[in-house]
């Protein structure tokens, strides 16, 4: 597993200390988000047994509150736009290209 960058990180942490991993995070006042990517055999793992485990240093400090998900976490996630068009401006589709179903 290993986090990744994302459209909404504004920080990365750790940056400069190489016993660690850059941890790319959005951050403001009130929370921190990160986003990881799992490999393969993590994604088949957590189907099977539906287990995910989180393990948070906390060197003898209290727990601070932990909400791990699978959702986007900034609102409803942008569709990406189509790199070209469907059907170009001034053509006429082929007679054959498309199939229709006619309901009379």
């Amino acid at each position: 597993m290993k986090p990744i960058e994302f459209r909404e990180h504004n920080k990365v942490l750790a940056k400069d200390q190489p016993q660690y991993q850059p941890l790319p995070v959005f951050m403001d006042e009130t929370e921190t988000v990160s986003c990881w990517r799992l490999t393969l055999l993590e994604r088949l793992t957590l189907l099977f047994t539906g287990n995910l485990w989180l393990r948070q240093m906390n060197f003898g400090e209290p727990l601070q509150p932990q909400l791990p998900t699978v959702e986007y976490p900034f609102g409803t996630p942008e569709l990406p736009k189509p790199q070209h068009e469907v059907m170009p401006s001034g053509r006429s589709p082929r007679r054959g290209t498309y199939i229709t179903r006619s309901y009379e």
